[in-house]
């Protein structure tokens, strides 16, 4: 065992991961045997043999089998494992020994080293006979084993009970803080309120009904959020109550401060931002009057005075009331924000864990701050869009306020890594900060490890993708409701028993709907032998409180569908949008769709027609988070069929379904080459990347996702009160394992500071003292340099002012 903890001045936390390596002498391995360490930490495969950390060999060092160094985080106490040998015709051979082996987690590096069958000396754990000097590990060849250091034994004997591998107790309270509660509220003619759970929901979707799949989780979960409808002031004392049976905390909003700050702001200009798209300026801004026409006619009428002041106004107008407007969409969403941490703060309870969803909310963490910290509940953000480049971000006007906001939280949580490095670029460019592994006090990080050093504190950077419940699609599949939408979908729409690719998208410019169909036009176009053999089955919806939008891009998709219809037959292509006649007409004639009613549309109706599907074509050119790839092939291994999905590159799921074909939509040739390699398939390949994909689903549900989350919030938790604890009292355990003497008690770490107390002192005060820094503060940053050369001769010798 090695420490090379010898630096008293370094953070008070100690190290904050263990590098642990075996060395295993096993004699009675075969030919092709692998052997491997299972235990108890997922590191080791959660005692899945198949997941275990294998270890390897050479014919110069057989019978020894050696492993590279795993990380584990010195939040767990001890960890239980056994070796385990892996036979290349799958049979697995536990080793025999009655009892786990374990080790505790100390210092920066540990290496163990086994003996096949061969109990070592090490003690099952830190409480019994923990840290004891006398404890050994055991050697290869019978050799003694190394002893653990008497002066870390004894720091380890006077220190507190590590975390552990299992932080949560059951006793902890989940609130999950989302834009929207996941259920829908209604009220029957006589003013009865009543609510039920939005099965559409990822959050809410039940196997039994009546509750939600986080109840799996192993603690209580409560949902915050807007109930998603207009609820009258002396209505809402009885909506909380009903609400409150169903562990759900309603965030009553002004219609129209949620209208600004939804669509104003959040779907205008952050979503679109966040998908790496430059919001219009002007969208959202009502009509203006047209100064430029009027300049025009005025000058074209020899009134060069009007056209002179028409002209010069022409923009201001326009400039003046777009920024109007888009200050008070702002206004809107940082008082929606307040509201959401306001309720926060009336349900605080000590043993909370917060937990923020979504783009909508992103204000919260901040302004739930100080509250949360001050009784030691941690606030994680989990951000459900992609995170663009410095260069796109840079361009929201608001773009340090939201970072800063951000940073507030614990844990910030992202889908993929390349919207995590995003996020921790813009961070270390507009903001200055340093990466956590880089900051003061945080140089023994382990490489790996994602965070940012904000205000003093560590804010971890997270990488998960959600999931959904196969077993809640299995579920549903076998109901008997399900079983006759399939039916009656069958007899609506006729596919001759054709090979049917297609899919499920809102008419939204980024789910490439157009895209899909001018794909498949030209796959029949150039490939004859598909032209009676294969169809399309294209389901769209509008957007909710976008129609002129969806208008738009319906109008795109109806004309690509005409053409298809008239060169190669109406069942070539089956083109359906769910919305009521009146509205679908805005978009252009409908003899080349087939409508849907809105009421018709449910979760298993979406199962039936991803039933159906063969291929499952998404052509999105930027999304996020796409689950019905996740249904579709859980759906077709359910259902015993084979399945292929082609994916756009610029899809998250792309990154995770390895099964899947991947594609450029923007290119369409290579689009077409994705569907004619899908249909072209064998059944067996087809089966081997379903395979792929549904091994990744079943592995990240929905409810193992919100599992290790809470359980990274629940330690940070920990780690945050440990580190105050350790601060405030002194305790400085790198001093300790030195053998050195205790040093002073050290000051805590420094606070932001409270400008609503900075701003009460100073207006009270009679004498006050003013500090300006020179760099960043009177001269702009990308201006130091050039003034330091310009008044300052680099000798000490500073030049006098300008005449």
């Amino acid at each position: 065992l090695r420490s090379a903890m010898e630096d008293p001045g370094d953070s008070l936390m100690g190290p904050l991961f263990t590098r642990v390596s075996f060395r295993v002498r096993a004699s009675e391995t075969r030919f092709g045997d692998t052997v491997a360490v299972c235990g108890e930490l997922p590191e080791f495969g959660s005692w899945d043999p198949q997941g275990a950390l294998r270890l390897h060999t050479t014919p110069d060092t057989f019978p020894v089998w050696q492993s590279d160094a795993v990380l584990i985080g010195t939040y767990v106490s001890s960890v239980q494992y056994k070796l385990v040998v892996l036979s290349p015709d799958g049979s697995v051979r536990w080793e025999p020994l009655a009892a786990n082996r374990a080790f505790a987690v100390v210092g920066e590096e540990l290496t163990l080293t086994e003996e096949w069958g061969r109990a070592s000396a090490v003690p099952a754990s830190p409480e019994s006979a923990a840290m004891d000097p006398s404890a050994r590990a055991s050697g290869i060849d019978g050799a003694r084993g190394l002893e653990l250091p008497p002066a870390l034994a004894d720091a380890a004997k006077a220190a507190p009970r590590p975390i552990h591998a299992e932080p949560l107790d059951g006793t902890e309270r989940v609130v999950m803080v989302v834009h929207k509660l996941p259920l829908t509220l209604s009220q029957d003619e006589s003013g009865e309120w009543s609510a039920a759970w939005d099965e559409a929901s990822m959050w809410a979707t039940s196997i039994w009904g009546g509750g939600h799949v986080l109840n799996k989780v192993g603690c209580k979960v409560c949902f915050m959020g807007s109930p998603g409808r207009e609820v009258r002031r002396e209505d809402q004392p009885a909506v909380t109550r009903l609400l409150e049976a169903m562990d759900c905390f309603p965030v009553y909003i002004d219609p129209w401060e949620l209208n600004d700050a939804y669509q104003g702001y959040t779907k205008s200009v952050l979503w679109p931002l966040l998908h790496n798209e430059l919001p219009i300026l002007t969208q959202g801004l009502g009509a203006q009057p047209d100064t430029a026409a009027i300049a025009a006619a005025a000058a074209a009428a020899g009134d060069d005075a009007t056209a002179r002041d028409m002209s010069r106004n022409a923009s201001s107008n326009l400039s003046s009331s777009h920024y109007r407007k888009s200050k008070e969409h702002w206004s809107a969403y940082q008082i929606v924000n307040t509201l959401f941490a306001n309720e926060i703060k009336a349900r605080l309870q000590p043993r909370d864990l917060i937990w923020v969803h979504g783009h909508h909310l992103l204000l919260v963490p901040e302004r739930a701050h100080r509250e949360c910290r001050q009784v030691g509940v941690p606030v994680g953000l989990f951000v459900h869009t992609p995170f663009p480049s410095t260069t796109i971000f840079s361009a929201l006007p608001q773009r340090k306020a939201v970072l800063e906001a951000m940073l507030h939280a614990s844990i910030i949580g992202f889908h993929l890594y390349e919207y995590a490095r995003n996020f921790m670029i813009s961070s270390r460019r507009l903001l200055g900060l340093e990466e956590a592994n880089q900051a003061r006090g945080w140089s023994r990080v382990a490489s790996g490890v994602l965070g940012m050093e904000f205000n003093s504190r560590p804010v971890a950077i997270t990488v998960s993708h959600v999931g959904i419940e196969p077993a809640v699609v299995r579920s549903r599949l076998e109901k008997d409701s399900v079983r006759a939408l399939a039916a009656a979908f069958e007899a609506r729409v006729d596919l001759q028993d054709r090979t049917v690719l297609g899919g499920v998208e809102w008419l939204s410019s980024m789910q490439g709907a157009p895209l899909k169909l001018l794909a498949y036009e030209s796959l029949l176009e150039a490939y004859s032998k598909y032209r009676h053999k294969v169809t399309m089955l294209q389901v769209c919806l509008p957007v909710p409180n976008r129609r002129e939008h969806s208008a738009e891009i319906a109008a795109e998709c109806r004309a690509v569908a005409r053409r298809i219809h008239e060169r190669f037959g109406r069942a070539a292509l089956h083109y359906v949008e769910v919305d009521s006649p009146e509205a679908a007409a805005a978009a252009g004639p409908l003899q080349d769709v087939q409508l849907w009613a809105p009421e018709d549309w449910c979760v298993n109706q979406r199962l039936a027609v991803l039933l159906r599907l063969d291929v499952l074509l998404v052509t999105a050119t930027r999304d996020g988070l796409n689950l019905l790839p996740f249904e579709y092939v859980v759906i077709r291994r359910a259902a015993g069929e084979a399945g292929v999905c082609v994916l756009s590159e610029f899809v998250g799921c792309a990154r995770v379904l390895n099964g899947g074909i991947r594609v450029n939509p923007f290119s369409l040739s290579s689009t077409v080459e994705a569907m004619d390699r899908a249909l072209s398939l064998s059944r067996d390949d087809a089966d081997k990347r379903l395979s792929k994909d549904v091994a990744f689903v079943e592995a990240n549900t929905t409810t193992s996702w919100v599992s290790l989350f809470v359980k990274d919030l629940k330690r940070v938790q920990i780690a945050d009160t440990e580190r105050t604890e350790a601060g405030l009292d002194g305790a400085d355990a790198s001093a300790a394992v030195a053998g050195g003497p205790r040093p002073t008690p050290a000051a805590p770490l420094p606070r932001k500071l409270d400008v609503e107390s900075i701003v009460r002192a100073y207006r009270s005060a009679s004498r006050r003292v003013l500090l300006f820094g020179l760099d960043g503060t009177l001269i702009a940053q990308d201006h130091v340099i050039s003034h330091l050369k310009q008044n300052q001769d680099f000798t000490g010798q500073g030049q006098g002012p300008s005449p």
